[in-house]
């Protein structure tokens, strides 16, 4: 199976270009535009291997998210 990566930015245009290019490269990619969704994606599905966060979103910021999941 190959490495699971969970994109977690609010740029709709950009996170379908990242996973795109992940993709070509046999990643598994799931994509979250709204910052606790992408929270509770990571909750919810124990294999993630990696988080590419964006720092400015509305509703909470990436350092806010960061500490949520450091905290779960």
């Amino acid at each position: 199976m190959s490495d699971h990566i969970l994109i977690i930015d609010d740029d709709i245009k950009l996170t379908d270009l990242i996973k795109k290019y992940l993709e070509s490269h046999n990643y598994k990619v799931s994509v979250s535009n709204i910052p606790l969704e992408g929270f509770n994606y990571f909750e919810k599905n124990k294999n993630i291997d990696l988080i590419v966060l964006d720092i400015t979103m509305p509703e909470m910021d990436g350092f806010q998210l960061l500490r949520k999941i450091r905290e779960f």
